[in-house]
């Protein structure tokens, strides 16, 4: 199935991006992505438990930086540390709330227990405790003054 894809992927590799976006006919806004406003990024490295490092006579210390921005509407971390997988949100305060993004994660953490319980689960089969509605751009907060948990 991965060579299949591969070859795929290839065989469109002359498709720049925006002729897809032009075909599509979408709607064109330059503050927001064409295709998509959310996004899973998997980390698999060691980057959590970086500690100072002594090299002979050179010393690296990790440097915490704390950005400020997000480039989608929501950015689901998942980052692999040792046997565990931490999960952390990223998220636009002009369109969502922390009490919204807290919510987003309890039901992320109830679809995850039952794949767990059952690795064959079908995704119509998940069931979440409260049912997410869909919240019309006007509906949106604007009043959240921190950026993410």
């Amino acid at each position: 199935q991965v060579k299949k894809n591969c070859i795929n992927a290839f065989e469109n590799q002359d498709l720049q991006f925006e002729d897809i976006v032009d075909f599509l006919k979408l709607e064109r806004d330059p503050s927001r992505h064409p295709l998509f406003d959310v996004e899973l990024s998997l980390n698999n490295f060691e980057s959590a438990n970086l500690k100072e490092k002594n090299l002979d006579e050179v010393q690296f210390v990790p440097y915490e930086f704390d950005n400020k921005t997000t480039k989608y509407d929501v950015i689901l971390y998942a980052n692999e540390v040792d046997d565990e997988i931490h999960f952390s949100f990223r998220y636009s305060i002009n369109l969502f709330k922390r009490d919204t993004i807290k919510k987003f994660a309890g039901h992320f953490i109830e679809i995850i227990n039952q794949v767990v319980a059952n690795e064959n689960i079908q995704l119509r089969a998940i069931k979440l405790s409260h049912d997410l509605i869909s919240l019309q751009p006007n509906q949106m907060e604007k009043d959240e003054t921190d950026f993410a948990f």
